[in-house]
Parts: C-alpha cells; sequence; structure tokens
C-alpha cells in the first residue's frame, strides 16, 4: 500500500461527510469512520480480491466497471 494511503483516504471520507450535504445524517458518525488492517499479505491481496470477486459467479457483474 502507498504510504500514508489510508490517513488521508480517512481525511477525504470525514471532510465530504462534513462538507457535503447529500452525506449529512452521517455528520454523527464521521468520528467512527475507520479502514482495519488487513489480515493478508500486501504481495497477495490483489489475488484474494480477485478470487473473493470471481467466487460470486453470475453475480460478478453488478460490481465490474465498464467504459459506458
Amino acid at each position: 500500500m502507498v504510504p500514508g494511503f489510508k490517513k488521508r483516504l480517512l481525511q477525504e471520507l470525514r471532510h465530504l461527510v462534513s462538507t457535503t450535504p447529500e452525506f449529512e445524517e452521517l455528520k454523527v458518525h464521521k468520528d467512527k469512520i475507520s479502514i482495519p488492517d488487513c489480515i493478508f499479505a500486501p504481495n497477495v491481496m490483489a489475488w484474494v480480491g480477485a478470487s473473493l470477486m470471481m467466487s460470486l459467479g453470475k453475480d460478478v457483474d453488478r460490481f465490474l466497471l465498464t467504459a459506458e
């Protein structure tokens, strides 16, 4: 993982929750937003993610992005 990525992502999420009207209901929970540590080694995280996606079978299409 890129050094400082988790810290910056948390800052961005908390800022969005604080300033965006769309997330008004979440303001009371902004201090509870966290990113848990991963139990997998960095060199296998991509494999684990791909494995989880493929285990969804035909429902995997719901999570994939396309150019459209």
